[in-house]
């Protein structure tokens, strides 16, 4: 099931504007809270509240991260198909760094000093994004 993008979901007025003219609907599954896929953190640097939404147009969802709440560049990350159900947390220092001693995988940065885009299947684990030096590096999520 899809959502039209609305204030009703906690999304900035600007931001719901913003999905709703590029034809964006915010992907939900039914029992689960409707705000799931809308999040927001520091995910660019430390200091800086971003908003990062699950949007799909045309049968594929895509992290959309809006620097500091601007439509002017928003960030594009990880389009997939809309065949798997997906939910976006935030993933904060302490989260990634947990889970690459837990699980290894990719090295995260250092220093870890903002927030990354957990990007989780529904009972199949997830992926960390995680923003360094203008590009989104995968890091280890849950398991």
């Amino acid at each position: 099931m899809f959502l039209k993008p609305s204030t009703d979901l906690g999304l900035p007025t600007t931001l719901a504007d913003w999905l709703v003219r590029h034809r964006y609907t915010i992907p939900w599954v039914e029992g689960t809270a409707k705000d799931r896929n809308i999040i927001q953190g520091q995910f660019a640097r430390p200091g800086q509240d971003d908003w990062a939404v699950l949007a799909s147009v045309d049968g594929y969802s895509t992290i959309l991260v809006f620097w500091n709440g601007s439509t002017s560049a928003p960030g594009y990350v990880a389009r997939r198909r809309d065949d798997s159900i997906r939910a976006l947390y935030r993933a904060t220092p302490d989260f990634i760094a947990e889970h690459y001693r837990r699980y290894g995988g990719p090295r995260p940065p250092s220093p870890l000093d903002h927030d990354g885009i957990d990007d989780g299947w529904m009972g199949k684990g997830s992926n960390v994004w995680y923003f360094h030096r203008g590009f989104w590096r995968m890091l280890t999520g849950a398991d």
